[in-house]
Protein backbone atom coordinates (compact mmCIF):
# COMPACT_ATOMS: atom_id res chain seq x y z
CA UNK A 1 0.00 0.00 0.00
CA UNK A 2 1.22 3.50 -0.84
CA UNK A 3 -0.20 6.64 0.72
CA UNK A 4 0.61 10.26 1.41
CA UNK A 5 0.37 11.70 4.90
CA UNK A 6 1.26 14.88 6.73
CA UNK A 7 4.15 14.92 9.17
CA UNK A 8 1.62 15.34 12.00
CA UNK A 9 0.17 11.88 11.20
CA UNK A 10 3.38 9.95 11.90
CA UNK A 11 2.16 8.98 15.38
CA UNK A 12 -0.87 7.26 13.83
CA UNK A 13 1.36 5.23 11.52
CA UNK A 14 3.61 4.19 14.40
CA UNK A 15 0.62 3.09 16.51
CA UNK A 16 -0.22 0.56 13.78
CA UNK A 17 3.24 -1.03 13.81
CA UNK A 18 3.36 -4.69 14.66
CA UNK A 19 6.22 -7.22 14.50
CA UNK A 20 7.21 -8.18 10.95
CA UNK A 21 5.78 -4.97 9.49
CA UNK A 22 8.13 -3.00 7.23
CA UNK A 23 7.41 0.60 6.31
CA UNK A 24 9.27 2.71 3.76
CA UNK A 25 9.10 6.43 4.49
CA UNK A 26 9.73 8.66 1.47
CA UNK A 27 10.41 12.09 2.90
CA UNK A 28 10.52 15.56 1.38
CA UNK A 29 14.18 16.67 1.72
CA UNK A 30 13.09 19.90 3.42
CA UNK A 31 11.33 17.87 6.13
CA UNK A 32 13.93 15.11 6.45
CA UNK A 33 15.39 16.10 9.84
CA UNK A 34 12.10 16.88 11.59
CA UNK A 35 10.37 13.79 10.18
CA UNK A 36 13.31 11.53 10.99
CA UNK A 37 13.24 12.77 14.61
CA UNK A 38 9.46 12.25 14.89
CA UNK A 39 9.77 8.68 13.65
CA UNK A 40 12.58 7.88 16.08
CA UNK A 41 10.92 9.66 19.00
CA UNK A 42 7.71 7.74 18.32
CA UNK A 43 9.34 4.32 18.09
CA UNK A 44 11.83 4.76 20.98
CA UNK A 45 10.18 7.14 23.43
CA UNK A 46 6.45 6.53 22.83
CA UNK A 47 6.30 2.85 21.79
CA UNK A 48 9.32 1.97 23.98
CA UNK A 49 10.86 -0.28 21.34
CA UNK A 50 14.55 -1.07 21.41
CA UNK A 51 16.40 -1.86 18.24
CA UNK A 52 19.08 -1.51 15.64
CA UNK A 53 19.84 1.67 13.70
CA UNK A 54 21.88 1.43 10.49
CA UNK A 55 23.38 4.82 9.73
CA UNK A 56 24.82 5.64 6.34
CA UNK A 57 24.24 9.39 6.71
CA UNK A 58 25.75 10.56 9.99
CA UNK A 59 28.74 9.18 11.86
CA UNK A 60 27.83 7.41 15.10
CA UNK A 61 29.19 10.12 17.44
CA UNK A 62 27.38 12.91 15.57
CA UNK A 63 24.16 10.94 15.36
CA UNK A 64 24.09 10.04 19.06
CA UNK A 65 24.83 13.64 20.03
CA UNK A 66 22.07 14.87 17.68
CA UNK A 67 19.53 12.40 19.07
CA UNK A 68 20.34 13.23 22.70
CA UNK A 69 20.10 16.97 21.97
CA UNK A 70 16.60 16.29 20.65
CA UNK A 71 15.51 14.28 23.68
CA UNK A 72 15.80 10.79 22.20
CA UNK A 73 17.44 8.15 24.37
CA UNK A 74 19.97 5.89 22.66
CA UNK A 75 20.31 3.55 25.64
CA UNK A 76 18.37 0.69 24.00
CA UNK A 77 19.58 1.19 20.45
CA UNK A 78 22.46 -0.67 18.83
CA UNK A 79 24.09 1.16 15.92
CA UNK A 80 25.72 -0.08 12.75
CA UNK A 81 27.76 2.78 11.35
CA UNK A 82 28.66 2.55 7.66
CA UNK A 83 29.99 6.09 7.27
CA UNK A 84 32.49 6.95 10.05
CA UNK A 85 35.38 4.88 8.72
CA UNK A 86 35.04 6.39 5.26
CA UNK A 87 35.15 10.00 6.50
CA UNK A 88 37.45 9.89 9.54
CA UNK A 89 40.70 8.30 10.65
CA UNK A 90 39.62 8.37 14.29
CA UNK A 91 36.60 6.50 15.57
CA UNK A 92 35.61 5.94 19.16
CA UNK A 93 35.05 2.25 19.75
CA UNK A 94 32.01 1.40 21.83
CA UNK A 95 30.01 -1.70 22.71
CA UNK A 96 26.97 0.07 21.27
CA UNK A 97 28.18 0.26 17.66
CA UNK A 98 29.71 -1.82 14.88
CA UNK A 99 31.65 0.09 12.24
CA UNK A 100 31.59 -0.86 8.56
CA UNK A 101 34.31 0.48 6.20
CA UNK A 102 31.91 2.24 3.80
CA UNK A 103 28.30 2.33 2.56
CA UNK A 104 29.62 0.51 -0.52
CA UNK A 105 30.50 -2.55 1.60
CA UNK A 106 27.02 -4.05 1.68
CA UNK A 107 28.30 -7.57 2.36
CA UNK A 108 30.02 -6.31 5.53
CA UNK A 109 26.85 -4.43 6.43
CA UNK A 110 24.79 -7.60 5.98
CA UNK A 111 27.18 -9.58 8.20
CA UNK A 112 27.07 -6.88 10.89
CA UNK A 113 23.27 -6.85 10.74
CA UNK A 114 23.11 -10.63 11.11
CA UNK A 115 25.44 -10.47 14.13
CA UNK A 116 23.36 -7.72 15.72
CA UNK A 117 20.11 -9.60 15.11
CA UNK A 118 21.49 -12.80 16.58
CA UNK A 119 22.57 -10.95 19.74
CA UNK A 120 19.32 -9.17 20.55
CA UNK A 121 16.88 -10.54 23.08
CA UNK A 122 13.47 -11.29 21.64
CA UNK A 123 11.47 -10.63 24.81
CA UNK A 124 10.26 -7.19 23.79
CA UNK A 125 9.30 -5.54 20.53
CA UNK A 126 12.22 -4.41 18.42
CA UNK A 127 12.81 -2.25 15.39
CA UNK A 128 15.41 -1.79 12.73
CA UNK A 129 15.87 1.57 11.04
CA UNK A 130 17.87 2.12 7.87
CA UNK A 131 18.40 5.85 7.63
CA UNK A 132 18.77 6.24 3.94
CA UNK A 133 18.31 4.16 0.85
CA UNK A 134 19.07 7.39 -1.00
CA UNK A 135 22.59 7.46 0.42
CA UNK A 136 23.14 3.78 -0.39
CA UNK A 137 22.29 4.61 -4.02
CA UNK A 138 25.14 7.14 -4.08
CA UNK A 139 27.65 4.39 -3.23
CA UNK A 140 26.04 1.39 -4.96
CA UNK A 141 24.14 0.61 -8.13
CA UNK A 142 20.38 0.20 -8.23
CA UNK A 143 20.29 -3.61 -8.43
CA UNK A 144 22.75 -4.06 -5.56
CA UNK A 145 20.71 -1.75 -3.29
CA UNK A 146 17.45 -3.50 -4.25
CA UNK A 147 18.98 -6.91 -3.38
CA UNK A 148 20.35 -5.54 -0.11
CA UNK A 149 17.01 -4.07 0.94
CA UNK A 150 15.35 -7.40 0.11
CA UNK A 151 17.95 -9.15 2.31
CA UNK A 152 17.30 -6.71 5.19
CA UNK A 153 13.53 -7.10 4.98
CA UNK A 154 13.83 -10.90 4.86
CA UNK A 155 16.02 -10.85 7.99
CA UNK A 156 13.55 -8.54 9.75
CA UNK A 157 10.71 -10.93 9.05
CA UNK A 158 12.68 -13.96 10.29
CA UNK A 159 13.51 -12.15 13.54
CA UNK A 160 10.07 -10.52 13.93
CA UNK A 161 11.25 -6.91 13.95
CA UNK A 162 9.48 -3.78 12.79
CA UNK A 163 11.34 -2.26 9.84
CA UNK A 164 11.61 1.48 9.23
CA UNK A 165 13.36 2.40 6.00
CA UNK A 166 13.96 6.03 5.11
CA UNK A 167 14.52 7.61 1.72
CA UNK A 168 14.55 11.13 0.43
CA UNK A 169 11.83 12.01 -2.07
CA UNK A 170 12.83 12.39 -5.73
CA UNK A 171 16.01 10.34 -5.26
CA UNK A 172 14.19 7.07 -5.85
CA UNK A 173 12.85 6.53 -9.32
CA UNK A 174 9.55 4.79 -9.95
CA UNK A 175 11.28 1.48 -10.74
CA UNK A 176 12.94 1.42 -7.30
CA UNK A 177 9.73 2.50 -5.56
CA UNK A 178 7.84 -0.34 -7.29
CA UNK A 179 10.41 -2.88 -6.10
CA UNK A 180 10.26 -1.45 -2.58
CA UNK A 181 6.45 -1.54 -2.62
CA UNK A 182 6.71 -5.25 -3.35
CA UNK A 183 9.15 -5.83 -0.48
CA UNK A 184 7.67 -3.47 2.13
CA UNK A 185 4.23 -3.67 3.69
CA UNK A 186 3.59 0.02 3.30
CA UNK A 187 5.07 3.04 1.55
CA UNK A 188 4.40 6.35 3.28
CA UNK A 189 5.12 9.63 1.51
CA UNK A 190 5.54 12.65 3.76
Amino acid sequence: MRRKIRETQIGEILKELKPNKVVLFIIDPKKYHSTHLKILKGIIEVKKFSGIYITVNKPYDSLVKYLKENGISTENVFFIDAISKSVSQEIRLTENCLYIPSPSHLTDLGIALTQALENIERKEEKFLMLDSISTLLIYNDFETVAKFVHFIVSRLRVFGLVGLIISVEKILDEKMINILMEICDEVIEI
